[in-house]
């Protein structure tokens, strides 16, 4: 897998949802140390056809318009078309420049969200729903089209119904993030889902998701759905995602996701030293996500679901788990059940079937179901 790297061009985020991972506290990304980033990206993706870049955060349009305009034509000299570039931001400063300058140089956006105005407040804050669906509404009267992550949690989970109605009605593309109940029990952990509840959560989501994918689009089973089709892991989440994914944070440090930002302790390196991967795994931090990686494939591999899943996620392991496989592991196994008997009920319904028996001949490479249409969406398995 080629590697993909976030930016955070600011440690700090006005937001104070109650679930979230980082202090969101800290300073903005002064140019030398960009310039740093940009340097350092170079020689890792030496020959790459594609550069990810996503800025992230924190929350990064607190950098302001002028760092965008500074940085945004820099990136496109030194990377030029290889360049694919993302923003993930609660969108409260997205304003009509910012949308005209991140539509030039095809930045992508994505937000979060957890559902209607009053879920999504009760665990984010009064008035961060009209502050992002306003963000929302500026990035589409520009024709930019807002991904959303929804996070669901004890307190939200029980309106499933409710934000799922929301996503349906405005047609929003969305991920899914669970909330976990932690081992290391911490503020956050009363909102956080137990194995079985996210299980719960999970699959009802899934039968809507089957059962409506002419008018909902959720990136995260789509994912899984190609991960089946492909053989493999097809997110960080469910691949072994150390070397393949790298943090830089405003002061230059070099992590392996973003969700590690807030603890030095997990610090792979520095820009200003310009590792190769060579210097990288002989940090502290990079040999214990090593350890953990060769634990899951000694604890998993003989799980069927080994290939799709890899344990999935180091920081849920080894921050809220036991440091081997992620908490939420039930839960994913039973969706992965849920899916793979649908699938299988869709390749052998009616319809496929008669086609099997050769009395209902279709055009080389068409497929009746939608869910296996959508899973066999070669645009994305390229």
């Amino acid at each position: 897998m080629r590697p993909h790297f976030m930016i955070l061009p600011s440690a700090a985020c006005q937001a104070r949802c109650s679930y979230c991972f980082g202090p969101n506290v800290g300073t903005i990304m002064q140019q030398d140390i960009f310039d740093l980033a940009v340097s350092w990206i170079d020689t890792m993706t030496p020959g790459q056809d594609v550069v990810d870049i996503a800025f992230h955060g924190g929350e990064p349009l607190l950098a302001g318009a002028e760092w965008y305009e500074r940085n945004l034509p820099l990136l496109r000299q030194r990377f030029s078309g290889r360049l694919r570039l993302h923003v993930q931001s609660n969108l409260w400063l997205l304003d009509d420049a910012l949308c005209a300058l991140f539509k030039e140089y095809g930045v992508i956006a994505g937000t979060s969200l957890d559902g209607p105005e009053p879920v999504n407040d009760r665990q984010r804050g009064v008035g961060y729903y009209a502050r992002t669906m306003r963000g929302i509404e500026t990035a589409l009267r520009h024709g930019i089209q807002a991904g959303v992550i929804c996070t669901l949690t004890r307190q939200s989970s029980p309106h499933l119904d409710e934000v799922i109605a929301f996503y349906s009605e405005h047609r929003l593309p969305l991920q899914v993030h669970l909330v976990i109940a932690s081992e290391a029990p911490k503020a956050s952990d009363s909102l956080g889902l137990s194995p079985e509840e996210a299980g719960r959560v999970l699959t009802r989501l899934y039968d809507y998701y089957r059962e409506h994918l002419d008018r909902l689009r959720i990136g995260t089973f789509d994912s899984i759905l190609r991960s089946f089709a492909a053989g493999k892991g097809r997110t960080c989440t469910f691949t072994d995602c150390l070397g393949s994914y790298f943090a830089v944070t405003p002061d230059g440090g070099i992590f392996s996701c973003n969700r590690f930002c807030s603890d030095k302790k997990w610090q792979l390196g520095h820009v200003q030293m310009c590792p190769d991967l060579v210097s990288l795994s002989k940090s502290d931090a990079w040999a214990i996500l090593a350890r953990r990686e060769s634990a899951v494939r000694e604890a998993c591999g003989d799980c069927s679901f080994y290939s799709i899943c890899h344990g999935g996620c180091s920081f849920n392991a080894l921050i809220a788990g036991k440091g081997t496989i992620d908490p939420h592991c039930e839960a994913y196994i039973g969706l992965f059940r849920r899916i793979a008997d649908s699938a299988l009920d869709d390749l052998f319904s009616e319809d496929d079937y008669a086609t099997l028996l050769g009395s209902a001949p279709r055009k080389e490479g068409e497929r009746r179901s939608a869910l296996l249409r959508r899973m066999y969406d070669t645009e994305v398995l390229r």
